[in-house]
């Protein structure tokens, strides 16, 4: 008798080598048809070899996941319950559609696992069908599904806008093996490719056999990102992912960078994101362009860190998979002190005012036609040795040329510039 109880339990298995020789965690489910979670080779003295296990042993501990809905969650057992000889299967597994992902890490011993489960009795949304990630100590690798984490999850029959999101955790600098174990899914006639964001390469993943990956986590953060791998499905023959042809970036006469990239293949691309890194490693989305069919885009960072400038274009496909193109850098530019309005002139009613090696603190603009009248004020605070104030005018203010003179804290007048609005 069991009351908002997802169907699956967990347990301890001491008999898992483990990051420290000690055992981990390992998870039985209905979804993927009991059958022990992460796998690890049915040869030697193990205890939960290959096969399935619905049964919990006498005297064995365990723990369960509550699931959602009305009511106390409430699980009992009566003399029924206990075996006879015979085992109780709940759902046979040959007819299971799934992918098995585990992670392999020296001397190939299993650090961690997961399983996706294919069928039309599941939902793409969190169930009772899906068990959630229990965090190893060590090594993890879990699924990211509608921001949880899970271990197994269960999803309505697969089609070729899926994508399985990995999240990995714990990586230690080692070199590490992802195997990807297919189950009836060959059937479905799609192609498989595993993404490496950290590398940007596309590999393909056999959807009748095993396939093995071999990646190295090192010193650089990015090798062990918790979204370094994803497995994008499609149809045979379908849109290949965007090509980048070329990516460069130039400092402008304004002491803006434009960012250009010319790329081919533009099939099912939704949009593209600029991002930008002042270490060539973490990356910040800072612009963003809808794809139309060009082979050409260009955008502006119009406020640039003061030293080293790196950037890259991340292509986003309607199906949420993601191709990154090459990294290009911009050496920091040697700057005078100024105050000055670029561009000049102004588009759009959007001034921005650019501030380079000013005194840190609060100055006051004030926008002038030339009958005098003051027409506009504002107010920035600078804190850094470059920064870009952005004021958007009313547009009320017309067509031709204004005054814009900015004073400091103190009421001093520090610069004064001829500015045409168009």
């Amino acid at each position: 008798m069991v009351n908002r109880v997802k169907p699956a339990y967990y347990l301890w298995d001491p008999e898992l080598i483990g990051n420290y020789g000690v055992g981990q965690y390992r998870v039985m489910s209905s979804s993927n048809g009991w059958v022990p979670t992460p796998t690890i080779p049915t040869s030697g003295n193990v205890i939960y070899p290959g096969g399935t296990f619905t049964e919990i042993q006498s005297g064995q501990a365990f723990m369960i996941e509550s699931d959602a809905g009305a009511g106390n969650v409430t699980i009992g057992f009566d003399e029924n319950d206990k075996l006879t000889g015979s085992r109780l299967v709940t759902r046979g597994v040959e007819d299971l559609v799934m992918m098995s992902t585990m992670l392999h890490g020296t001397n190939q011993y299993i650090a961690d696992g997961n399983r996706v489960v294919y069928d039309a009795a599941y939902s793409n949304s969190i169930g009772s069908e899906d068990a959630s990630k229990m965090m190893n100590s060590a090594e993890n690798l879990g699924i990211l599904s509608n921001g949880r984490q899970l271990i197994v999850e269960g999803r309505k029959p697969i089609i070729e806008t899926d994508t399985i999101f990995y999240n990995l955790s714990g990586l230690r600098t080692q070199a590490y093996t992802l195997s990807f174990e297919p189950r009836n899914l060959n059937a479905t006639g799609l192609i498989a490719e595993l993404v490496d964001k950290f590398l940007n390469t596309r590999t393909p993943i056999s959807l009748s056999d095993s396939t093995y990956y071999n990646f190295e986590a090192t010193a650089n953060s990015a090798s062990k990102a918790a979204d370094r791998f994803m497995l994008v499905f499609r149809a045979p023959g379908g849109p290949l992912p965007v090509n980048f042809v070329s990516i460069s970036a130039q400092r402008q006469a304004d002491r803006s960078i434009k960012v250009n990239w010319q790329v081919t293949n533009e099939i099912n691309i939704a949009s593209y994101q600029v991002q930008r890194s002042a270490d060539g490693i973490n990356f910040t989305g800072i612009l963003s362009q809808d794809a139309s069919n060009s082979r050409l885009y260009t955008k502006t960072d119009l406020s640039p860190l003061a030293a080293d400038n790196f950037y890259r274009i991340k292509a986003i496909g309607l199906a949420g998979e993601i191709t990154y193109s090459a990294i290009v850098k911009v050496a920091p530019e040697k700057q005078g002190s100024f105050i000055a309005v670029q561009p000049n002139p102004v588009k759009d009613k959007q001034m921005n005012v650019r501030f380079a090696n000013q005194p840190v603190g609060e100055y006051r603009l004030q926008l002038s036609n030339t009958l005098g009248q003051v027409l506009h004020r504002s107010s920035v605070a600078v804190s850094g040795a470059a920064m870009v104030k952005t004021i958007d005018l009313p547009v009320t203010i017309a067509a031709g040329n204004y005054q814009l003179t900015v004073f400091n804290k103190a009421g001093e007048q520090v610069t004064s510039e001829s500015i045409i609005i168009e």
